[in-house]
């Protein structure tokens, strides 16, 4: 599902006046449901130039919802971007990237808040404390190579689009569901992660096992990058 942009959300970061088309078209969504797991989203934007902070209501924005960021001044220097889900003003999961501008490009960058981040806290503190960033339940570098975005489109992704809730089950013929210990449950449809062309970031059933296993390229899965960044055998 795609939805265009509104003008909702707009963070003019410390250049209110500037006409720059350099930017980042941060899109965020979310697999926890909007008002019961989390209620609004917190944004830190940060760099060498200064630090802004920014709150979205989900009930006025929904999701997925999108906003931009400008620089401070014509250089692409880096910035750090940390987006928090919150519910009732505690964080409840936390994706933070570091990418740079590049000029004359406005470049769209995805932050999906990931459930199997936060189901998984051990996880989620085993990337941050080795200053990498959790993304669908696995850990990947938090450094994001700006060349590797696409242009914004005007397009809103479903960053969860064709994935298997939690809740869902398996597919019909999966037999049992996999021991507890054998990582989080199977998804379907593997969906590329930004900052690395073709790379999953997600878990696969391992054909004829009952067990997930982690699958980083789309070449692992004998399968191409394919339109909208998935993977296609």
């Amino acid at each position: 599902m795609m939805r265009r942009w509104g003008t909702l959300a707009v963070i003019a970061w410390l250049a209110a006046g500037c006409t720059t088309p350099t930017q980042l078209v941060v899109v965020v969504d979310s697999d926890y449901a909007v008002g019961t797991e989390i209620d609004t989203v917190d944004v830190v934007i940060s760099s060498a130039m200064g630090r802004d902070e920014h709150r979205f209501a989900l009930a006025e924005t929904g999701l997925p919802f999108s906003f931009g960021v400008l620089p401070a001044v014509g250089d692409p220097e880096p910035v750090v971007i940390t987006v928090s889900g919150m519910l009732s003003g505690e964080s409840v999961t936390r994706h933070e990237v570091h990418t740079r501008f590049l000029p004359g490009r406005r470049l769209q960058l995805d932050v999906p808040l990931a459930r199997a981040c936060h189901d998984d806290l051990e996880q989620e503190s085993t990337c941050s404390d080795s200053g990498q960033r959790c993304l669908y339940g696995a850990c990947v570098p938090a450094e994001v190579d700006p060349e590797t975005l696409a242009d914004a489109t005007g397009e809103l992704p479903d960053l969860f689009d064709g994935t298997t809730p939690s809740d869902a089950g398996g597919p019909a013929d999966a037999g049992p569901p996999p021991p507890a210990d054998s990582g989080p449950p199977c998804v379907a449809g593997e969906q590329c992660y930004p900052g690395v062309p073709c790379a999953v970031g997600r878990w696969t059933c391992v054909e004829g096992e009952r067990r997930c296993e982690m699958v980083m390229t789309c070449e692992e899965l004998g399968a191409t990058c394919g339109e909208g960044g998935r993977c296609q055998r």
